[in-house]
């Protein structure tokens, strides 16, 4: 996701001017994106965005591998032109939305097409051992992994704490997303997979936090697992979880998540040294899965099959991630530079705050210069 910054409509009375003069001088201040190759790709040498770096939702590697190349410099090429065309379409949704804007007074294309040039401030929650190499402009700040404060499991939830916590096992957290809805048969290849596995790891369980679409869903998954792992206690299905899914990475027992490659998701996990399985299934979700992928911390696991999901693919994924110490390795040396860097959060305030203090301080100024002068 991208967020530019930019108040629409503000009230001030006389005294207050001071206080518009600040918030003026800030306008156009921050831009908030996801990764670095969100505007950063377009300013690359040699026209590296083209050859270098995959097409959105393209789900190609990093590196692009040479055959592909051609393939990449077409989607790029597309992309720009459905872009331009959807512009000059007037019963395109794009134009509707930018002549809606001009009727509000709000001229020029939208934000997201020119942020990057409006902008004097990117903040991105990435840091470069967690992204594709590429080179990134001062203007650019790489905060670190935005998280939730840390708060202990068993204060947000002792039941799930306990259960995390039961000796002898490990465990992996199933997690596609508050906005991943599953049809009845993603759902059932998802379910069939996760038995498989719970069937050949014995000291295995699966926390699968799941949205479903249709009624009889539930009861169906059920029976896929049957009743004997529910007995043991090995799968627990959830609609929804009472703590923040990093509560739960941070307890150090979940070995590996399975999710559908999601910006947060993904630096929680960096953040936490827990290794990925991706399902990619829109947009962006295809990059994250490529970066696991490079930086050796997770697998694509349905790249035959997405943006669904088969059986045979996502079950040789489960068992490479599972059982792969280097995987596990790498992923908790990326919690180490994390950590290292500083909370994403807090960095990011602290920009926000001296920028702020800074440009305040010199429209204040210009302000009362403003004001002698006109009372001189």
């Amino acid at each position: 996701m991208t967020f530019l910054l930019r108040p629409s409509l503000l009230f001030f009375t006389n005294p207050e001017w001071g206080q518009a003069n600040v918030i003026l001088a800030t306008i156009h201040e921050f831009l908030v994106v996801d990764q670095y190759d969100d505007f950063e790709q377009s300013f690359q040498p040699r026209l590296g965005m083209l050859w270098k770096y995959p097409a959105l939702a393209s789900a190609f590697p990093f590196p692009i591998p040479w055959h592909l190349v051609p393939a990449n410099i077409y989607l790029w090429v597309r992309m720009a032109k459905t872009i331009a065309g959807a512009a000059l379409d007037k019963s395109s949704r794009l134009r509707k939305v930018n002549d809606a804007r001009g009727a509000c007074g709000l001229h020029g294309p939208p934000p997201v097409i020119n942020a990057s040039k409006v902008a004097s401030r990117i903040i991105c929650p990435s840091l470069p051992e967690l992204d594709f190499p590429m080179r990134v402009r001062p203007t650019t700040f790489g905060c670190g992994p935005i998280a939730l404060p840390k708060r202990v499991l068993g204060e947000l939830d002792p039941q799930m704490d306990m259960w995390l916590r039961r000796k002898g096992m490990k465990t992996i957290l199933v997690n596609l997303g508050t906005h991943h809805t599953m049809d009845s048969t993603l759902s059932l290849e998802i379910a069939r997979t996760l038995k498989q596995i719970l069937d050949k790891v014995s000291d295995l369980q699966i926390l699968w936090k799941i949205m479903l679409r249709g009624d009889g869903q539930q009861e169906d998954i059920v029976k896929v697992f049957g009743p004997e792992l529910f007995t043991q206690k090995r799968i627990r299905l959830e609609r929804w979880l009472k703590a923040d899914p990093v509560a739960l990475l941070d307890t150090g027992k979940v070995i590996a998540q399975v999710h559908h490659g999601g910006a947060n998701t993904y630096f929680e996990c960096c953040q936490s040294g827990v290794p990925q399985v991706i399902l990619a299934s829109w947009w962006d979700t295809y990059e994250y899965a490529a970066r696991v992928e490079y930086l050796g911390v997770g697998v694509f696991a349905n790249k035959k099959a997405a943006p669904r999901a088969q059986n045979d693919e996502f079950l040789a994924a489960l068992l490479e991630v599972i059982g792969n110490p280097e995987m596990s390795a790498k992923a908790r040396e990326l919690a180490s530079v994390c950590q290292r860097n500083g909370e994403g959060r807090v960095r990011a305030r602290d920009l926000i705050v001296d920028i702020l203090h800074t440009q305040g301080s010199t429209a204040h100024d210009n302000f009362l210069e403003a004001e002698a002068a006109e009372q001189g």
